[in-house]
């Protein structure tokens, strides 16, 4: 099932999506409990527009997985593309995208302290918000 799922993936970053799809449902056919298949087959549903059949996989790995801060991150990023912003901001989502804001924003002060490169966002919607600026 692994292998599966790590096809999938390599399928995605070689654009791929569709091919990326059926090796991810083939790795949650052989374990239907895999949260990292539901929230990669969740990724690549959304890229393809299918955003509330992505919504439910991010779910289900959430269900499986409480503490997922990726599945999270991507089940914000589909509530608020599904025009569901408020659900987004709200429980643990938020809280573990707030836990990322942090992170990022540390990031950024370390970089600019030391005078390196500028790190690049990894989470852009959510760095539009006015909260973001005052962190």
């Amino acid at each position: 099932m692994a292998e599966r799922n790590n096809l999938g993936i390599a399928l995605l970053q070689t654009n791929r999506p569709l091919e990326a799809i059926t090796e991810f449902e083939r790795a949650l056919a052989l374990k239907p409990d895999f949260a990292d298949a539901h929230n990669n087959l969740g990724v690549v549903l959304a890229e393809q527009g299918h955003v509330a059949e992505a919504i439910l996989h991010y779910e289900e790995a959430l269900r499986l997985k409480r503490d997922y801060v990726d599945a999270h991150y991507n089940y914000g990023n589909a509530l608020n593309q599904s025009g569901r912003t408020a659900e987004a901001m709200t429980g643990s989502t938020c809280s573990a995208i707030t836990g990322l804001a942090i992170r990022e924003a540390t990031a950024w002060h370390s970089a600019a302290i030391s005078a390196s490169a500028t790190p690049k966002p990894t989470w852009p919607w959510f760095a539009s918000h006015a909260w973001f600026s005052s962190l």
